[in-house]
């Protein structure tokens, strides 16, 4: 039968030595118009696994496919159609302009002599315009806020064009507004039939727009389902260690947690 899934992690043991493995027999999946949260404690080997997915860290066993094909059978240029990762660590990208840096994404689909053609000029303004960054278009990166900087390289995203979109702890430096916009935004990308897999610390913000959230503790899945499944105290009192109460948020029922 075909796999419907974008991401699909299959028994997955990774990390950064042979000694030393973060990830320990990983399954997860994220499918098409998906928006699904990983959340855990620190150090419990999220952003290991993102990196995993998008095809920058191998796994020591265990298969990763994209789109239903084994990711090790892509070539980059294939890849980075298919995946694209926003990663906690943003550079200031010295010496470059906001438009500079977005049509960057567009750099696998560069023809020879490795000029950008107006379909790639097209996507980075289309992407400027999503993030609401055309204002700051002809600024240099380095001048930039970090909220700003964060939606420069949600852009460079965007313009990949990737039908699967990860995100490593994307609402770091985002004020209320910024928030909401990407929200929002993230919301349009799962409509138009993109996945989307977010590392968040937010437990609040997962149980209220993921679709799914996934729990990893100690490099391994230990509950993977709806918010509504998740949210639960004891549950989140087992991984986190910590007394949690989950209440009801008032405007839309979900669960919802206090400290």
């Amino acid at each position: 039968m075909p796999d419907d899934n974008l991401l699909r992690l299959r028994g997955i043991t990774a990390g950064y030595s042979a000694s030393h493995n973060v990830l320990h027999g990983v399954n997860l999946s994220v499918g098409s118009g998906e928006f699904a949260a990983l959340v855990g404690p620190n150090g419990s080997g999220k952003s290991t696994l993102l990196a995993v997915a998008a095809g920058y860290l191998p796994a020591q066993v265990g298969e990763v496919t994209l789109c239903g094909r084994p990711l090790n059978s892509l070539s980059a240029t294939e890849r980075a159609r298919t995946v694209a990762w926003l990663t906690q660590e943003l550079p200031n990208a010295p010496g470059y302009t906001v438009r500079q840096v977005v049509v960057l994404g567009r750099y696998s689909y560069l023809k020879d002599f490795g000029t950008y053609t107006p379909v790639d000029e097209s996507a980075a303004e289309d992407a400027l315009r999503r993030c609401d960054i055309v204002r700051l278009a002809d600024r240099p990166v380095s001048e930039l806020s970090g909220g700003e900087r964060q939606r420069v390289f949600l852009a460079q995203a965007l313009a990949q064009g990737a039908r699967l979109m990860l995100f490593d702890e994307p609402t770091n430096h985002l004020d209320p507004a910024s928030l909401s916009y990407l929200l929002k935004l993230l919301k349009e990308l799962t409509a138009e039939g993109r996945g989307v897999l977010m590392v968040t610390h937010d437990l609040n913000l997962a149980a209220r727009h993921a679709d799914r959230m996934a729990i990893l503790s100690g490099g391994r899945i230990v509950a993977c389902g709806g918010p509504e499944e998740l949210v639960r105290p004891k549950l989140l009192r087992e991984v986190y260690g910590a007394e949690i109460n989950v209440v009801r948020h008032p405007v839309d029922g979900k669960p919802q947690i206090l400290l």
